[in-house]
C-alpha cells in the first residue's frame, strides 16, 4: 500500500508560471506524434545539425492527398508534416506510408 507524501521542516510547494514570447497565447499544442513526424521525418541532405529546420524540409506534400502545384493553384505546403498520418483518413494511410518508405 502506498504511503501519502508529506512535507516537513523547511520544504514547501512552489508554483511557477512561464510565459512564451512570440507565441499566440491561445495556441494549442499538437499531438506528440505530429512533433515526432516534424522533427524525425525530413530530408537531411544539405542540412547542418544544430540549425533550424525550414518548413520546406518537412512539408512538401498535402496531407489530404490532393494534387498541388502548377495548374491546380494549391500550395503543396499545408503545415502538416509529411511523416504524420492522421487516422481519420484511413483511405490515404497506405499510400502515404508507401511514399514515406
Amino acid at each position: 500500500m502506498a504511503t501519502p507524501c508529506s512535507l516537513s521542516g523547511s520544504a514547501s510547494l512552489v508554483s511557477q508560471t512561464f510565459s512564451l514570447i512570440g507565441v499566440d497565447p491561445g495556441a494549442v499544442l499538437e499531438d506528440p506524434l505530429w512533433y515526432a513526424a516534424k522533427y524525425g521525418s525530413f530530408d537531411t541532405k544539405g542540412w547542418t545539425p544544430g540549425t533550424p529546420i525550414s518548413q520546406s524540409r518537412w512539408d512538401q506534400r498535402r496531407a489530404d492527398g490532393r494534387s498541388c502545384g502548377g495548374a491546380t493553384g494549391l500550395t503543396c505546403s499545408d503545415g502538416i508534416p509529411d511523416g504524420y498520418f492522421l487516422a481519420r483518413r484511413p483511405e490515404l494511410l497506405e499510400k502515404q506510408l508507401r511514399e514515406a518508405a
